[in-house]
Parts: C-alpha cells; structure tokens; sequence
C-alpha cells in the first residue's frame, strides 16, 4: 500500500469522472478549511491530511482511494 501511494507522487491528473471534483474540494480544505462546494465533508478532509503529506490535492485523493481500498 506504502509503494503504491509513493509511486503516486509524480501524479498530477485526476482520474475517473468526478477526479477533479475530488481534487478542488481537498484543495478548498486544504486552503481555507471549508468546502469549495456544500458536501458531506468527512472523505474531503481526510484527502487534505494525506494531500499535506503527498504535496497536492490529486494525490492525496488518489492515496485516499488505495487506503480505502485496502
């Protein structure tokens, strides 16, 4: 799982039909600690936590994703 998420780094596009609504939702946590769009919030901020870690929000959503999976 730790592989998988470090081999995500690089990445820089959302994937699948609502990646990049993912993506702006954990990028307006991330700057302003609410939501850009009213939504259930709990899956947003944990993809801001992971995006601190992985350095933007694309990432921290697609790491969300394996962790979930897992």
């Amino acid at each position: 799982m730790l592989l998988s998420i470090l081999l995500l780094s690089p990445l820089e596009i959302g994937n699948g039909f609502d990646g990049y609504y993912y993506a702006l939702q954990t990028r307006s946590v991330r700057e302003t600690g609410t939501l850009l769009i009213p939504d259930q919030p709990l899956v947003f901020y944990l993809a801001a936590a992971l995006s601190f870690l992985t350095g933007n929000p694309v990432t921290g959503v697609a790491a969300l994703k394996i962790i979930i999976q897992a």
